[in-house]
């Protein structure tokens, strides 16, 4: 599966890399269920 983010999506995505781990981790979480729902369905 490929992961697409828009110009803004992937600039939170890097401040949050450098600037906010709690919710890059909840982010990584919701994207690894929402890939393995996609795989099962």
């Amino acid at each position: 599966m490929n992961k697409l983010f828009t110009d803004n999506g992937w600039k939170g995505y890097v401040y949050w890399q450098t600037e906010d781990r709690k919710t890059l981790k909840k982010l990584t979480l919701y994207l690894k269920i929402y890939a393995e729902m996609e795989m099962k369905g």
